[in-house]
């Protein structure tokens, strides 16, 4: 029994730092994209649609614990992880 309490222990460590890895990775890339010439070029060309600089920082902002896309009307998720986590630990 104590060894499948550990194994979902380490499990779960495992897809969270999976999760911060792939978040981690999908920020840099966008990063990059937002700083190289392909973006200015789109932008110049873009007219009145160009994004602004605060457009540009929502969009690489990392929201935990919520729901929806930045700029959107967020909701607080926080208490669906309280009792998720609740679950997995009965």
């Amino acid at each position: 029994m104590r060894w499948i309490v550990v194994i979902l222990m380490l499990l779960f460590v495992y897809a969270q730092t999976g999760g911060l890895y792939s978040d981690m990775e999908t920020w840099q890339t966008r990063y990059d994209y937002y700083q190289s010439d392909a973006f200015q070029k789109e932008q110049q060309a873009a007219g009145d649609a160009k994004m602004s600089p605060d457009d540009v920082k929502t969009m690489l902002t990392l929201s935990y614990f919520t729901q929806g896309f930045p700029g959107d009307r967020f909701t607080d998720d926080f208490a669906y992880f309280v009792w998720s986590g609740f679950g997995i630990f009965l």
